[in-house]
């Protein structure tokens, strides 16, 4: 009887609806022939951000247990995020960690927080992209992933060929290998072509014209394609992103509705745009950008002259007037409640209010909820205090408030003076709340068939993925689906072994995994 194998491939950002226009215009081919076989479904991923929710589906816990909800960890009193999480921030054994201590081995390949530094495990790695250093183990798989990124170096790191470079070179060298990557028993293959392009340049992935990104897909397509072919009928397939992605019909500044309930208090900072390293960056002169942000700070002309402003901005050729004006935006140190910048779907209580803490969470989701109102926009598709959703060892590091964001609207504006919502022109994408999955079961297996109808949480892939293993669940797990599916699951305790892994990476800064013999 062949041993149980596991196919986790994963498309950072992928939503139904994109997933359509991709395999209507020709590309996702291997997801389209998976389809017809496969349980389909969504997950409500809250909150929609890649840092916790990849580490919730592949280690089987909520961030309160396994410690990651964001993309760093926050300072209420400040809002600063001093620095990204990093592998040893990850509180939680994840598959091929587990995996591993069952005598397995894996293939992972750009698992967030899975290579800085790496934690030992059996079998073979590409760096994920929060990584800061491109690498690959072992040796015989870093030469190819550094010859690919080498042929794309000259792909423009200002547009949409940069994006997905990484990607590219990634699965190129998974394919110029993979005759010596077709015996391990999970393979977590992950690759955020999706995100990186709905993000800026939506339209470039809707309808990919540049050969570059035609050429990522081709790649991405193939990777996926080989090895469900290697192993049809024989391994268990899970085809699922961490959220969905949608381009941006709306633009939200939920900040400046807590400015008008006294919550938020305002700062006066310069907008520096970024520009292209080939282009002169240009301003209003001195003496006029003055004026201006004298106006800027006046209470009554202030709202009026940023208003003028932003018309003009939107105009094509113009926005470079906005260079160096003041705008208000949040001031997290003077601040009822904190607005973390940058900003993902969290607020934090101020510290010095901590005694008011469950009243100001309760007002502030009044305020929201007046806001929506008000506007007639439901812009928010969840708003929950975070400690109510998150439990575990780090819940006292959970935000005091989590959102995610109906589809369509971006929560991202930080400008005071702007309208809460206003209509914007489409031209970046946003995440939305739900992932989209395909899973598709070996031959012979009702109980995985039955398994995969039962999926409804983050944390139930982990869970799915052991089970078809046959591998213990860990004994933490916030996963019921066992229950739901009716199944007899083991449990273990895998957590001394994982701390002992994390610290001996911690001591020697390195810890690659080992190839299987």
């Amino acid at each position: 009887m062949a041993k149980p194998r596991v196919l986790f491939l994963g498309l950072d950002g992928l939503s139904w609806s994109v997933y359509r226009r991709l395999r209507g215009r020709g590309f996702l081919r291997s997801l389209a022939a998976l389809e017809p076989r496969a349980v389909t479904g969504s997950v409500d991923m809250f909150p929609p951000l890649t840092p916790p929710m990849w580490t919730s589906m592949t280690s089987g816990v909520n961030p309160g247990k396994h410690g990651i909800y964001n993309f760093g960890p926050v300072d209420p009193s400040t809002g600063r995020r001093p620095r990204l999480y990093n592998a040893l921030d990850v509180d939680a054994p994840r598959i091929h960690d587990i995996v591993s201590y069952r005598g397995g081995s894996s293939l992972v390949v750009n698992l967030p927080l899975s290579s800085w530094p790496p934690i030992p495990f059996r079998g073979a790695l590409v760096s994920d992209w929060l990584s800061p250093k491109d690498y690959a183990r072992p040796d015989w798989l870093d030469k190819s992933f550094r010859r690919e990124l080498e042929e794309r170096r000259e792909w423009s790191r200002e547009g949409p060929c940069g994006k997905v470079a990484r990607d590219a070179a990634a699965a190129a060298a998974l394919l110029d290998r993979i005759d010596k990557l077709l015996d391990y028993d999970y393979y977590f293959i992950m690759f955020s072509v999706v995100d990186a392009l709905m993000h800026k340049h939506p339209d470039e992935l809707l309808d990919p014209r540049e050969p570059c990104i035609r050429e990522t897909l081709e790649l991405v397509d193939d990777v996926f394609k080989t090895l469900i072919e290697a192993f049809r009928g024989e391994a268990t397939i899970i085809a699922a992103s961490d959220h969905g992605n949608e381009p941006v019909r709306y633009r939200v500044t939920i900040p400046r509705a807590l400015y008008e309930a006294g919550l938020v208090k305002p700062r006066y900072e310069p907008l520096e745009r970024r520009l292209r390293r080939d282009r002169k960056v240009r301003s209003l002169p001195s003496p006029v950008l003055a004026v201006v942000n004298a106006l800027v700070e006046m209470p009554l002309l202030g709202r009026a002259v940023i208003g003028v402003g932003r018309r003009l901005v939107r105009r094509r050729g113009l926005f470079w007037i906005a260079q160096g004006v003041k705008r208000p935006v949040p001031d997290p140190e003077n601040s009822i409640v904190v607005t973390p910048l940058p900003w993902y779907y969290d607020f934090y209580v101020n510290p010095r209010y901590s005694a008011e803490r469950e009243k100001i969470i309760a007002r502030v989701v009044e305020v929201l909820e007046e806001a929506m109102k008000s506007t007639g926009h439901r812009f928010i598709h969840r708003v929950e205090p975070g400690r109510h959703v998150f439990h575990g060892p780090h819940e006292g590091e959970a935000p005091d408030i989590v959102l995610s964001p109906a589809e369509g609207y971006d929560l991202g504006g930080l400008n005071l003076q702007a309208p809460i919502v206003e209509r914007v022109d489409g031209s970046w994408g946003n995440h939305t709340p739900y992932n989209m999955h395909m899973i598709a079961v070996e031959d012979g297996r009702p109980d995985l068939v039955e398994a995969a109808k039962a999926v409804r949480e983050p944390w139930d892939y982990a869970a799915f993925a052991l089970y078809a293993l046959g591998i213990p669940q860990p004994g933490d797990s916030d996963s019921g689906l066992c229950s739901r599916a009716r199944l007899r699951c083991a449990t273990a305790n895998y957590r001394s072994r994982y701390m002992l892994a994390k610290r001996l990476a911690a001591r020697l800064g390195r810890g690659a995994p080992r190839q299987s013999s």
